[in-house]
């Protein structure tokens, strides 16, 4: 089998690792009877899972480029321009946020943790357009493949942070349970959209 498409089984087998789903009610009933402990380690949890994503998909999209630029060159598929298309969309890299060191931040530098809240929302949105160009562009090579296509909708809404920051601070913190939550429901459809889309790359690549 194709050294890449055995790498791609293999990180798509892993999201269930990687691609970690947190449960909101849990982590505020948990982070209620820790007076906040469990929070410090949703909170890690939540940006640990972004870096792990992020990691994953840059070499889900890296291993199908290769294997398509392989089968350009060694069996003929007429996806060459595709391939330079994909190249295009995965040039760029979101920068990489270290779990520990922001979580230790947050527990000894002001400000921090509305940074992290920033970040997060911002990345899965950055992450998500670039995943919506690589598909579009993975769609035009399985469409002369004669493959199905992937459907790819991000869902993400682009959250205002100072609109969010003021209605916590109005709500005397109230509405900052509303941004937790969405902070960890973002991430979970995320990752339950990018799962339907892959699987359906896998099977294409398979079939090849």
């Amino acid at each position: 089998m194709n050294q890449y498409l055995l790498m791609i089984e293999a990180n798509v087998a892993s999201r269930e690792e990687k691609d970690k789903r947190l449960n909101f009610w849990l982590a505020l009933f948990l982070g209620i009877i820790t007076c906040g402990l469990y929070s410090i380690y949703v909170l890690y949890c939540l940006i640990r899972r972004n870096e792990q994503h992020l990691d994953r998909s840059y070499k889900l999209f890296e291993d199908t480029r290769n294997l398509l630029k392989e089968g350009a060159d060694a069996k003929g598929f007429p996806v060459k321009d595709e391939v330079v298309r994909i190249e295009m969309a995965i040039r760029d890299r979101i920068e990489k946020k270290e779990a520990v060191l922001w979580t230790v931040l947050t527990l000894f530098v002001p400000f921090a943790g509305l940074y992290v809240y920033y970040f997060l929302n911002k990345d899965l949105r950055l992450h998500e357009k670039q995943e919506k160009a690589f598909f579009d562009a993975l769609n035009q090579a399985f469409s002369k493949l004669q493959k199905p296509l992937v459907v790819y909708e991000p869902e993400t809404p682009d959250r205002n942070f100072w609109l969010y920051l003021v209605l916590t601070l109005v709500t005397c913190g109230l509405f900052g349970l509303y941004w937790y939550y969405v902070l960890i429901e973002d991430g979970n459809r995320h990752f339950d959209e990018h799962a339907r889309a892959e699987d359906v790359l896998l099977a294409n690549l398979k079939g090849l």
